[in-house]
């Protein structure tokens, strides 16, 4: 479906603000993570060559799929192991800037 009709069919539902603030969201923690040492956008994409062709930058890409997929951000940071080590509660974030996604 294309985007266009998304947004229509959001906008009839009365969805539109809500899926607004999530793709801002994503955004804004895709500039977050590119900035961080921890993520390094030419391992992924030689790491994860399918991402080249999504024609999205791999920061957006690891925030909106990769993470969810288990992917690494970089040669440096695993993140299930973080996770494991650093359990979290995804249903109540705690940080006030936190993204529900």
């Amino acid at each position: 479906m294309s985007a266009l009709r998304k947004a229509i069919r959001w906008l009839i539902a009365g969805q539109l603000p809500t899926h607004a603030r999530a793709y801002l969201c994503v955004r804004r923690e895709a500039r977050r993570l590119a900035a961080s040492l921890l993520f390094d956008p030419a391992w992924y994409l030689a790491t994860y060559q399918d991402v080249g062709s999504c024609g999205i930058s791999p920061a957006l890409h690891y925030c909106r799929i990769g993470a969810a997929e288990g992917r690494r951000p970089g040669p440096d940071f695993d993140g299930e192991a973080y996770l494991e080590h650093h359990p979290t509660n995804w249903d109540h974030p705690s940080d006030k800037d936190a993204c529900p996604y």
